[in-house]
């Protein structure tokens, strides 16, 4: 054996304990053995690291049926063998069937080597199929995940001994296709059963196919459990289960194709939809040179559109503008992204087409133009229509009585901007004084001919709300026929029947039975805005002469009507633009307020700055003269010398402040050195400076021993550090105690204050602190400054990533707090 034997032996006889191991190393077993008697000793050492156990069948407190039901329990495949000393058929048949690997006897051990070279082998055969079950179980595991996770399913098909095929497997990924699981599918035969009927036909060709031995691919149609019809790729394969036999097995997978086929589907939509819209559509690049030219194009210009590509588009239509003050070049495009105006452009054999065209520029992802897409409307017909439109209105002018009647109701459209009042005018002045007609219905629709909402219905005299009716949608019926044609219509039986199909015309049918119904397009700058519709209880004929004055009343209504919108759009415009000035004046007073309180500032800092550079100088300028002109003692000379140099030091300091306050201004901050800093030695460097020029103060300092290390300049922080001492000296002018402490503020930053019990400092001072040139108590002159120590010393906190904040109140002194961050190296 490769490695040493560990045996476990439960016996209670030393003699037969040595014989049974004996009997092992005479066969060549190397081992170590554990000898037990009583249970507990048995329960010890029972473990996984134990090879073979060999168990007397009695002991005087215990057995070895009890013990392998305790190795049993726990789950450990270890040998049993029995080893007694006396013959018992019943012992020997109890132990085998409760799992011993085998029964021997101890005057018989010759049997012993190989029962137990037996029963390890067939532990290792044992592990060796656990093995091989978890690999499988492991495989199937990763199979059915793939198998889950995978669009498509697979299956296997088999040919009976009958010559049909039959579903031999199929994956769980079919349920996620078909609705249908995996059981289901089988028990219907198969997922073909599922296959649409028009595809059937696929479906046996397929079979033929891989009967005769070859692989195929086909695209065919399946219903889902839910009914809905979804596209399938079935690729198949077959397979020879033995030489010379028939092919039996044939493999196959399924791919849901749905979407792909959708987008297919919607793809040869639009191309169709380019190619039958009746509008030329045409793209350029930013130089106007043709990319495109579609279908409508063609028949409109009479250019193919090989003919055309890549030409200036202006070469081959010949554009003029007319009452347009906007040329749309491309550069006015880029600007605008959109034009819509109507032009006139050249057909291929030189006849003028008028036309409405829309332009748009076309943008990229990232908004820039690359091209320019133009809608071309071919309005001949439309000029046509108006130009007969012009020779009825010619003929209606030799009528005095529809001229009188126009005239009225044209007066009082004019005169109102009310809707509501202009459909009533329409109403009761046409359709009921001069036509007769019992009910009127006013419809609008937008632009692009989507949908018609009726805005006004009045049926003998009685309105109806018609804003609780759906909107009707313009069809190949009378209403969109009308918006279409742009001409009266009158109906007739098969489109009345029409239109009572629709809600609210079933409601006037209700109210009044529908005989005889004209419909009126309304027109408004050469755009159709909606449909005017009249209906008599009892046959009626509408001449031309009618059609002509409803025609005028029906574009007269469509031009108060946008009159109104109008209105109300100049009314919106008008009190936006109130707002507007309204809030531009206050933002232009806030801003001269400002203005003129930083000119003040500018101006006292001037008068300060002056005072304070004055000063020093001044007294450097008289000492120096007394040294010069004077023989003085020693000590007098070193008394002036000194008081020279302090207030040369002065001027120094508000030279270093201007100097950084420039910095700041310029934008290029207050630079900093940092690195390790205690505060303590820092505030200690500094404190008997102030101590021994301002006696009358008591300076404290507290826990700032305690601090961890800062991350911090020291000589920049020195100097906030004198600046607010300085500032709490000034500001408390009778004494006082002046107190440093500090504390641990978050993870990342120590606090410190400065505190004194001066004069304090109001709330509207409060609010400013930290701007340049504002000085606190400006109008006490005993108090000394130029209003930039605490903006300089702002700036230099905040480039340490530090706050700074004031609390203070009248007559109770001041506390300045300041963060630092704290050092996170090493000590």
């Amino acid at each position: 054996m490769d490695r040493k034997l560990h045996i476990l032996l439960l016996e209670d006889n030393p003699d037969d304990a040595e014989l049974l191991l004996h009997e092992l190393r005479r066969v060549g077993f190397d081992f170590e053995c554990i000898q037990v008697q009583t249970k507990a000793g048995y329960l010890e050492q029972l473990s996984e690291r134990m090879d073979i156990i060999l168990a007397d069948y009695t002991l005087p407190q215990f057995d070895a049926l009890t013990a392998l039901k305790l190795l049993q329990e726990r789950n450990l495949d270890i040998p049993f063998l029995v080893v007694t000393g006396t013959v018992s058929e019943e012992a020997a048949a109890a132990s085998m069937r409760q799992g011993a690997a085998d029964y021997l006897l101890k005057d018989r051990l010759t049997r012993l080597g190989s029962a137990v070279r037996r029963a390890l082998d067939d532990r290792k055969l044992r592990e060796a199929n656990r093995l091989a079950e978890e690999a499988l179980r492991q495989s199937e595991e990763r199979y059915r995940m793939i198998s889950e996770l995978t669009s498509d399913f697979t299956y296997a098909l088999i040919l009976n001994g009958q010559g049909s095929l039959e579903v031999e497997w199929i994956t769980e990924a079919v349920e996620r296709i078909t609705g249908y699981s995996r059981a289901e599918t089988l028990a219907l035969g198969g997922w073909d059963a599922l296959v649409h009927e028009q595809d059937r036909t696929i479906v046996r060709e397929h079979r033929r196919i891989l009967l005769e031995g070859r692989s195929h691919v086909c695209e065919l149609r399946i219903v889902t459990k839910n009914g809905q019809v979804r596209w399938l790729r079935d690729y198949a394969k077959p397979e020879s289960l033995g030489e010379g036999e028939h092919q039996r097995r044939f493999f196959g997978a399924a791919q849901d194709i749905t979407l792909h086929r959708q987008a297919e589907s919607h793809m040869r939509y639009q191309a169709n939809l380019l190619r039958n819209v009746s509008d030329a559509i045409i793209s350029t690049d930013l130089n106007m040179r043709i990319l495109s030219w579609n279908q409508a194009a063609e028949e409109i210009y009479g250019w193919e559109s090989s003919e055309v590509l890549g030409m200036a588009l202006d070469d081959v239509v010949r554009t003029q503008y007319f009452n347009t003050p906007n040329v749309p070049t491309a550069e006015y495009l880029q600007a605008h992204s959109s034009w819509k105006g109507e032009i006139i452009q050249l057909h291929k054999d030189g006849f003028a087409i008028p036309v409405l065209s829309s332009l748009s520029v076309v943008r990229d992802d990232d908004g820039r133009a690359i091209g320019i897409v133009g809608v071309n409307h071919d309005i001949s017909e439309r000029i046509r229509t108006e130009s007969e439109m012009r020779r009825l209105n010619a003929n209606l002018e030799k009528r005095n009585n529809e001229l009188i009647t126009l005239h009225e109701v044209g007066k009082r459209l004019s005169a109102t901007l009310d809707a509501t009042q202009v459909f009533r005018v329409l109403y009761q002045d046409v359709a009921v004084a001069v036509l007769g007609a019992e009910a009127i219905l006013v419809l609008n629709y937008d632009l692009f001919h989507r949908v018609v909402r009726c805005n006004y219905a009045i049926v003998q005299d009685v309105e109806i709300d018609a804003t609780i009716y759906a909107p009707i949608p313009v069809d190949d019926d009378p209403i969109g026929r009308c918006i279409t044609s742009r001409h009266p219509q009158q109906l007739k039986g098969e489109d009345k029947a029409q239109l009572q199909e629709i809600e609210i015309f079933r409601t006037i049918n209700q109210l009044q039975e529908m005989e005889s119904v004209l419909l009126v397009p309304m027109t408004s700058s050469a755009l159709v805005s909606g449909v005017i519709i009249l209906i008599h209880s009892k046959p009626y004929m509408f001449d031309q002469v009618n059609l002509a004055l409803l025609t005028t009343m029906a574009n007269q209504t469509a031009i108060t009507l946008e009159n109104a919108r109008l209105f109300d759009q100049v009314q919106m415009v008008i009190t936006e633009l109130e707002k507007r000035v309204e809030s531009r004046t206050a933002e232009l007073e806030a801003a001269n307020a400002a203005l003129l309180a930083l000119d003040r500032q500018k101006t006292d800092f001037i008068s300060t700055s002056a005072h304070e550079l004055r000063t020093p100088l001044t007294t450097i300028q008289g000492f120096s003269e007394i040294l010069l002109e004077r023989q003085l003692n020693e000590d007098r000379s070193r008394r002036y010398l000194r008081m020279i140099n302090e207030q040369a030091t002065q001027l120094n300091k508000l030279v270093d402040d201007l100097l950084d306050v420039s910095r700041i201004e310029m934008g290029r901050g207050v630079t900093i050195t940092a690195s390790p800093l205690r505060l303590i030695d820092l505030v200690d460097s500094i404190v008997p400076t102030f101590a021994e020029s301002s006696p009358h103060h008591k300076f404290q300092v507290i826990h700032l021993a305690e601090l961890p290390m800062v991350q911090a300049d020291a000589f920049r922080l020195g100097q906030v550090i004198r600046n607010l001492i300085s500032n709490a000296v000034k500001y408390s002018p009778d004494g006082g105690c002046i107190t440093i402490d500090g504390k641990v503020y978050s993870d990342n930053q120590v606090l410190i204050r400065i505190s004194d019990e001066g004069v304090g400092i109001s709330e509207g001072d409060l609010r400013h602190l930290g701007e340049k040139f504002y000085r606190a108590h400006a109008s006490n002159t005993a108090i000394e400054g130029t209003g930039l120590g605490l903006y300089i010393t702002k700036a230099i906190v905040e480039s340490h990533a530090g706050e700074i904040w004031f609390e203070s109140r009248v007559g109770c002194g001041t506390t300045v707090h300041v963060t630092l961050p704290i050092w996170k190296g090493t000590s």
